[in-house]
């Protein structure tokens, strides 16, 4: 067996010196510069951060699925109907055939869900709700597919930018969370979204179904600020982490602000604030204006089981 070759990426200040420290020891490395290619992922480094990108690999896949030549659109999904029997992306009938496996359509979401969770969050939502078909895709979700493709093409360019920030404070962390209530009306679920920007920049989201069933757009609301809160308190500890390990000002007593949530279920609530009051415990505080009805009682629970 011959030896065994793995790539390591170091984050820090001094990289250099480290693996000038390392290279005499028991492993052999070597210093390959600066990350620009990485698992399809593309780095540019400037002067003021770092731009990630999918530029080549989305090339591929287009090539790959015969898309590259294919007319550019601006949105990645069409405008779906409020008549549940002419929304594009309602479950099989009797009438619809579904695809053979000569259709990649399974090929194509995996590598679309490649792009969705690491560069391009503005096609999460329709990959994901394409996804959920993947068993018995028909030609209306094929198509939806070939959309988001061509959405790609017009948008290859699109990524990731990462500003530089000499001050931490600039660096805090602030979340985004919304539902649509029953965005699935086959089976009365509804659907759940999130996204968490650190100095600017997206770093988590998630636009998935919810697993409880909303009487409400309040009770969606709710599910989607606890799944997001359940996130935020996971990333906390891992920014502190890092924070700590490289000698950086942690956000450990900061807070962490929902901005322009609820706006519906909740009129005269502004933003929910996410902010550690004592260790490990972390609490949700609503408008004073606010009134609950009961079945917004029911979900308070789920708040008070944001806690690591």
């Amino acid at each position: 067996m011959g030896p065994q070759r793995r790539l390591g990426i170091y984050v820090g200040f001094e990289s250099p010196s480290i693996i000038k420290y390392l290279e005499p020891s028991e492993f052999e490395m070597k210093y390959l510069g600066t990350t620009k290619y990485c698992l399809g992922l593309q780095f540019e480094h400037t002067k003021g951060g770092i731009f990630i990108h999918q530029s080549n690999y989305i090339e591929k896949v287009l090539k790959r699925f015969h898309m590259n030549n294919a007319h550019p659109l601006s949105t990645p999904m069409v405008i779906r109907s409020l008549d549940v029997n002419k929304d594009p992306f309602r479950p099989p009938t009797h009438n619809d055939e579904i695809l053979g496996p000569e259709v990649p359509y399974l090929s194509a979401i995996g590598a679309l869900m490649y792009l969705a969770n690491n560069t391009r969050p503005n096609i999460a939502f329709s990959v994901n709700l394409l996804a959920r078909y993947s068993s018995t895709p028909t030609k209306r979700h094929w198509n939806g597919v070939k959309h988001i493709l061509r959405y790609l093409r017009g948008t290859s360019d699109m990524g990731l930018y990462f500003e530089r920030h000499e001050n931490a404070k600039a660096t805090n962390l602030v979340g985004y969370s919304d539902a649509g209530y029953l965005s699935d009306p086959h089976k009365a679920i509804s659907q759940s979204g999130y996204v968490l920007m650190y100095g600017g920049t997206a770093i988590s989201w998630r636009s998935t179904k919810q697993t409880l069933v909303a009487t409400s757009s309040n009770h969606a609301e709710l599910i989607a600020l606890y799944e997001a809160g359940r996130e935020c308190v996971w990333l906390r500890s891992l920014i502190h982490y890092v924070c700590e390990s490289c000698g950086l000002e942690s956000i450990e007593k900061s807070p962490t602000v929902y901005m322009k949530i609820m706006q519906r279920a909740l009129p005269r609530s502004r933003m929910v604030i996410l902010k550690a009051t004592e260790p490990n415990t972390y609490h949700q505080n609503f408008s004073p204006h606010t009134s609950f009805k009961w079945k917004a009682k029911s979900m308070l629970s789920r708040f008070h089981q944001v806690r690591t």
